[in-house]
């Protein structure tokens, strides 16, 4: 029985990350849908807080604060870069599932999933909606969508992942035990 409860344990920690990826696509295709459709009815934004946040679209041919947007070959550049790099998280989730990583299983399903969403912009519609914008003073944030939104907090957890939690982590326990060792 107890060996059961462990499997079920196990499974379970294997299909939430699962999960959380498909819920990432979901949500980042479900927001940009509704934004275009609103748009297509003529709706120009919105302003949620003044001078803050609004609801805005914009297609944006680039990446990050329109990386090469105005380059023909931006979006194929693109494209390619996906197609490398997304197999490679693939890979490495593999790996933080047999190793049982926990954090890394989520930090990369945030990022896969956020890869996927603008993915299936750039080939679909040849750049991705962006809709959320932000203004801090007079510094208009470039603005970003949701899939972008998820790509941030997985490189943050990876980040916080390789910094504090990880064995070899510069922070983490055995970097504190190293140090003392050395002194």
């Amino acid at each position: 029985m107890q060996g059961t409860r462990l499997n079920g344990r196990r499974i379970v920690s294997e299909i939430i990350p699962i999960i959380v990826l498909i819920a990432t696509i979901v949500i980042d295709r479900v927001t940009k849908a509704y934004i275009e459709r609103i748009y297509a009815e003529g709706w120009r934004g919105t302003t949620v807080i003044e001078g803050f946040f609004e609801i805005t679209r914009s297609l944006n041919k680039g990446a990050a604060w329109s990386l090469f947007a105005d380059k023909e070959w931006g979006q194929t550049f693109f494209k390619i870069l996906t197609l490398i790099a997304l197999p490679s998280f693939m890979a490495y989730y593999v790996f933080a599932v047999i190793k049982d990583k926990k954090w890394l299983k989520y930090a990369l399903s945030f990022i896969i999933g956020g890869m996927i969403g603008n993915f299936i912009d750039r080939i679909a519609f040849g750049a991705v909606t962006d809709f959320l914008s932000f203004t801090f003073g007079t510094y208009v944030f470039p603005t970003f969508n949701m899939a972008d939104t998820f790509l941030c907090v997985g490189v943050a957890m990876l980040m916080i992942y390789y910094l504090f939690l990880d064995d070899s982590a510069l922070f983490g326990k055995n970097g504190k035990k190293e140090l003392s060792d050395k002194q």
